[in-house]
């Protein structure tokens, strides 16, 4: 989802005023690895980015200017640190992914790696996301292991949602025979609610997850 830009709360003395602001912007998640703050150390490990580095001369003055702040997490900021494509990449569509212009979910794929089964890598669609990719390290072992439990609890949860619908379709099916005992309608309500809880997880796990798969799970 691309990020829209809400007018400047500004002005501010520092760049790093604009966090508070820029996290519900980013929806609380970092501009390039779109990791959720939750799973990466909440709001105190985000950092304020500036997509054109202020580091490099020509972006200098860019250091307070509110379009050019990105709600980031620790580790891709550094990595990313002052990498700007020269001219001559440029010309060959090398770029970062820009969250505020284009959506990330056109640039990028979860995929499995050849080390195991789970959808976790991340898969360049674009040449601006081989390049994102390279230079922000958006396969870093942190990433591939957020995205790989996240795969684990699908797969657990996916697993428990198939055993209460068949527990559900037979005490369903024994009723019609027996009747609807209090008891009965007691385990019955139990295990619906077990059912909208798993279903609820699932929802939880879609959420959180950065990029769209590859392929279904």
């Amino acid at each position: 989802m691309r990020i829209v830009r809400s007018p400047d709360p500004g002005p501010f003395n520092h760049y790093r005023d604009y966090k508070p602001h820029l996290q519900p912007l980013f929806r609380c998640r970092c501009a390039y690895c779109l990791s959720h703050e939750d799973q990466i150390g909440r709001f105190d490990e985000m950092q304020v980015d500036h997509f054109r580095p202020k580091g490099r001369r020509e972006f200098a003055h860019l250091e307070r200017e509110w379009a050019n702040l990105y709600y980031c997490c620790g580790r891709c900021n550094r990595h990313k640190s002052d990498h700007w494509p020269t001219d001559q990449e440029t010309q060959r569509g090398l770029r970062f992914v820009d969250p505020c212009l284009e959506d990330p979910d056109e640039h990028f794929r979860l995929c499995r790696p050849p080390q195991h089964d789970d959808l976790c890598y991340v898969m360049p669609l674009t040449t601006p996301a081989q390049y994102t990719i390279a230079k922000v390290r958006l396969n870093r072992n942190q990433l591939v292991q957020i995205r790989r439990s996240l795969a684990v609890e699908e797969r657990e949860d996916r697993e428990q949602l198939r055993e209460l619908s068949r527990a559900i379709e037979e005490l369903g099916a024994d009723t019609v025979d027996r009747g609807l005992s209090a008891h009965t309608a007691e385990i019955m309500r139990l295990l619906e609610t077990q059912h909208q809880r798993c279903l609820a997880r699932l929802e939880r796990i879609r959420s959180l997850r950065p990029f769209p798969l590859a392929e279904q799970p």
